[in-house]
């Protein structure tokens, strides 16, 4: 199964969808499960790989390096009988952009219909995902953040499974997330982005008490339209790089010989320009009662201003002949700082003064969770020290 999601993100045409393939209810690798067919239509699959690929290549055969109409698109989808699938079956939901800008679901067991909707999920873990995005995109609105801040907020909740866990992958979706999202009537990747994974435990009188890093960073890149999820894991001493392929054909001499491009030193970062930190807060932390809240997410665009980079940063320095070993440091939110949001999400009604009917999620004049414009940060500064042989050593933190 998978998780795909269609949607508008104030305003932005949005595909969304994991990498994780599985078979007989098994784990059996990856693939991507959104691409673009040209600049201007874009695709999210579920169900039978086999189906996928079928549909999917004769849509890129014959409408790439078009800029294709909906009709054009719809031309394509009807023409396939439900007899050519057998006992397959395959969904998509994809963009076609206009103007109008149209989102339509269309399965292989009806495909004489588009439907055509503001809209649109499937795949196992569609309810999971529409419970924390909101139906639509519209649950992190009030947050009054650009659409792909919102939209990789929701993407960290999902990854938090990945290191805990990882009870989205018995429902057969997961290993990572990919975002499409449409600019200037055309579909771009949302790479070049790592997330990170800290816990924050905090007293019953709500008080810090520890704050922890959480291995892996696990970063995504795209390179047209091949994708590379890279986990590097501090514990083992290990980096790990998946290169996912779309569900039509990629010639195979391209395919190696990007894949074996991939071990050169400096091939793919080992940290994005983009950051999204998710942090898993703990409540009464001290008692035999802790449990964990809603988490927080802070997200740090490489355009954003340098007081956001105080607040959230990653940096890898090289040490070793070729780049593999080194220094990683994360600097993260500080003890001030993660007390203030710890307080905001349990509506402490001592927080600047509010009251706890107003909302848990943001309260009076924050600092900035998610652009980095807090006056001042505090933050905490982790320093990851890789040797040249196998294993880590020397992570602490430093408060700064």
């Amino acid at each position: 199964m998978t998780l795909i999601a269609g949607f508008r993100e104030q305003g932005v045409p949005i595909l969304v969808g994991d990498f994780l393939i599985t078979a007989d209810g098994k784990e059996s690798g990856t693939k991507k499960k959104i691409c673009r067919i040209t600049e201007k239509f874009a695709i999210g699959w579920t169900g039978s790989l086999v189906a996928a690929q079928f549909v999917v290549s004769r849509l890129r055969e014959v409408l790439y390096g078009r800029r294709p109409s909906l009709s054009d698109v719809e031309r394509v989808l009807t023409a396939f009988r439900p007899s050519d699938f057998g006992a397959a079956s395959v969904h998509l939901i994809g963009w076609c952009l206009g103007p109008p800008d149209t989102c339509f679901l269309w399965n292989s067991g009806w495909p004489g219909q588009l439907f055509d909707g503001p809209y649109h999920y499937d795949g196992s873990g569609h309810q999971h995902f529409r419970a924390i995005s909101g139906v639509g995109g519209s649950k992190f609105g009030d947050l009054d953040v650009e659409p792909l801040r919102t939209v990789v907020q929701s993407t960290a909740l999902l990854m938090m499974d990945e290191v805990a866990s990882r009870s989205n992958r018995a429902k057969g979706f997961g290993y990572a997330y990919e975002i499409l999202y449409a600019k200037e009537s055309q579909f771009h990747y949302f790479d070049d982005l790592t997330w990170i994974f800290l816990q924050a435990r905090f007293s019953a009188s709500r008080k810090l008490l520890k704050t922890e890093f959480f291995p892996p960073l696990i970063s995504l890149y795209s390179f047209d339209e091949l994708s590379v999820v890279q986990i590097e894991d501090p514990r083992r001493g290990t980096i790990e790089r998946n290169v996912s392929t779309p569900a039509f054909s990629v010639e195979r001499n391209h395919l190696d010989a990007f894949t074996n491009g991939l071990v050169k030193p400096g091939a793919v970062p080992r940290a994005g320009a983009k950051l999204c930190l998710a942090i898993d807060m703990v409540r009464d932390a001290d008692t035999a009662s802790a449990v964990s809240i809603s988490p927080v997410v802070v997200v740090r665009f490489h355009g954003d201003p340098p007081k956001a980079f105080e607040l959230l940063d990653l940096k890898f320095t090289p040490t070793g002949k070729g780049g593999a070993t080194g220094n990683f440091e994360i600097r993260v939110p500080g003890d001030d700082t993660l007390e203030w949001m710890f307080r905001a999400m349990v509506g402490d009604p001592d927080l600047n003064g509010s009251d706890s009917t107003k909302g848990t999620e943001r309260g009076d004049n924050p600092p900035s969770a998610t652009s980095g414009t807090a006056e001042n940060p505090r933050n905490s500064l982790i320093r990851l020290s890789r040797r040249s042989e196998p294993g880590w050593r020397n992570w602490q933190t430093h408060r700064t």
